[in-house]
């Protein structure tokens, strides 16, 4: 069985990138949100992001410890190029027994989380794909929680993690799942 802590993440180094605006591919039709491409020169993947939020890159592939972060005041998506122990569990369990190892043997048993959804493995398609999900609720503080989505793609043995967050208050709003839609649908990976 692996174990993996999945909470923890370290803040090191990133560019900052400006996102041109001018460059706006698509405006949403519920809630009239600009999205505009991004692509991420180091991780290799493309995808429409709201036009007004702030996207931090790592500068080089060597840099392994935080992901691609795209954020507002109310929402952060983590991208991650996930780890050569992902690729290889993936290898041997299979993607579903891998989430659902990764599921059992860390969220659900951690005190500081509690499960919202079990695993999905249909709940998005991501470049025709392979794809699980899963739903949880992260405690900072008594006062402070985060609801994490998080997705596992299995590119042909490649391993990607994207993780949306935000607040109890506003993660189910129509506008947030729709950007999560938007977002998720126009991901493609160019490696």
């Amino acid at each position: 069985m692996f174990k993996f802590l999945v909470i923890g993440f370290v803040t090191l180094t990133f560019a900052v990138v400006g996102i041109d605006n001018t460059n706006a591919q698509n405006t949403s039709s519920l809630s009239g949100i600009n999205f505009t491409n991004y692509t991420s020169p180091v991780l290799g993947i493309t995808l429409e992001v709201p036009a007004n939020w702030t996207i931090t890159d790592k500068e080089n592939r060597f840099q392994t410890y935080d992901p691609l972060q795209i954020y507002s005041p109310h929402y952060q998506i983590n991208i991650f190029d996930d780890t050569i122990e992902y690729n290889r569990a993936v290898a041997d369990m299979g993607l579903e027994n891998f989430t659902y190892d990764l599921v059992d043997n860390s969220i659900w048993i951690d005190e500081y989380t509690q499960p919202i959804e079990d695993v999905n493995m249909t709940k998005y398609k991501i470049g025709g794909y392979e794809t699980s999900s899963y739903l949880y609720l992260a405690f900072h503080s008594s006062e402070h929680l985060t609801v994490i989505r998080d997705i596992f793609v299995n590119q042909d043995g490649h391993i990607w993690r994207i993780m949306f967050q935000g607040s109890p208050e506003t993660f189910d709003l129509d506008k947030g799942q729709e950007m999560r839609d938007h977002i998720v649908n126009s991901i493609t990976f160019n490696k």
